[in-house]
């Protein structure tokens, strides 16, 4: 999912980004916008099983960046949830 990819800092959309030896950190500006078109991405996995929450972690976001992230998925869940119901 996009919100994967922003979470994702050893992403490379572009062959010139391979050239870069400083990553930077998933974006939180970056990370709200995807977020407010869909929680349901902070809930899912790509073909692997990592979820949007993982690839952050792995990127060094900063906490707040990681705390909005389980926040959405949160209520990701509590939505899906009352669904189900």
């Amino acid at each position: 999912t996009p919100l994967m990819m922003c979470c994702d800092s050893s992403c490379e959309l572009f062959e010139v980004s391979r050239e870069r030896k400083h990553r930077p950190v998933p974006s939180y500006r970056a990370i709200t916008v995807l977020l407010s078109a869909s929680l349901n991405s902070a809930i899912m996995e790509d073909e692997d099983g990592i979820s949007a929450i993982e690839y952050a972690l792995c990127s060094k976001a900063d906490l707040q960046t990681i705390q909005l992230i389980e926040s959405a998925a949160k209520k990701a869940m509590l939505k899906k949830h009352e669904f189900m119901k």
